[in-house]
């Protein structure tokens, strides 16, 4: 009978030391989920700053093999989507969350 109360005293230990990393680990989600939310305002403003500038935009491409370069004039930030005017009859979206890189295209550099 006695070694039933150290088992069951040990399990007890247990499952509160598994609940107490359960809450740890659902309050550290939480957090990285509002880091996250609030990163994205500030890249979606960031590009929002560069709307109808000319500039070479490179990503990484699906699956992260390789890169995407495409050049072009940025007309709209839409949530996480930008919207490149590459020529007259071509406009791309990019998803700002595989943009790596943004370089703007002076006049002087044509």
């Amino acid at each position: 009978m006695v070694g039933y109360g150290y088992t069951y005293f040990i399990l007890f230990i247990v499952i509160i030391i598994t609940n107490i990393n359960t809450r740890e680990s659902n309050k550290i989600n939480r957090i990285i989920k509002k880091i996250r939310r609030r990163d994205k305002k500030v890249d979606n403003q960031v590009i929002k700053s560069l709307i109808g500038k000319k500039c070479i935009i490179s990503g990484v491409s699906f699956g992260g093999v390789g890169g995407t370069v495409i050049q072009g004039e940025i007309i709209e930030v839409i949530d996480n989507w930008v919207k490149i005017k590459v020529n007259k009859k071509k406009t791309e979206l990019i998803n700002i969350e595989y943009i790596t890189r943004v370089q703007m295209i002076n006049k002087h550099n044509k």
